[in-house]
């Protein structure tokens, strides 16, 4: 099972859109102040693979997810939590946009004119 990207991305104030579960994976790794080239390596992927995942180019497989997590000596449950919250952050901004640009639910909860 492959893990698919959101059309939209989620805009946050501290940090860059997050629009693929690789972009996650490197947070975490940037956060744990670990190498790419070490978790790839510990993880058992190819470094260029490794790269591509974290840069959205490439969908991991859930093995690769389960590895890349041990590697970093963190939670599956916490990459996971935190797509979760990315597609919840996205389904908002959808209700609160419109899948057009316009309309929607504002953020005072009146409609919006399209």
């Amino acid at each position: 099972m492959q893990y698919s990207e959101p059309s939209l991305t989620n805009e946050r104030e501290d940090r860059k859109p997050v629009s693929s579960i690789g972009q996650i994976i490197a947070d975490i790794r940037r956060e744990r102040k670990l190498q790419s080239k070490y978790v790839a390596i510990t993880a058992g992927i190819e470094s260029s693979r490794y790269s591509r995942i974290e840069t959205g180019k490439l969908d991991p497989s859930d093995e690769e997810v389960a590895a890349i997590t041990l590697a970093m000596e963190t939670d599956l449950s916490e990459v996971i939590a935190r797509w979760q919250a990315n597609l919840a952050s996205v389904r908002m901004e959808r209700k609160m946009v419109g899948p057009d640009g316009s309309g929607g639910i504002k953020k005072d909860g009146t409609r919006g004119g399209g």
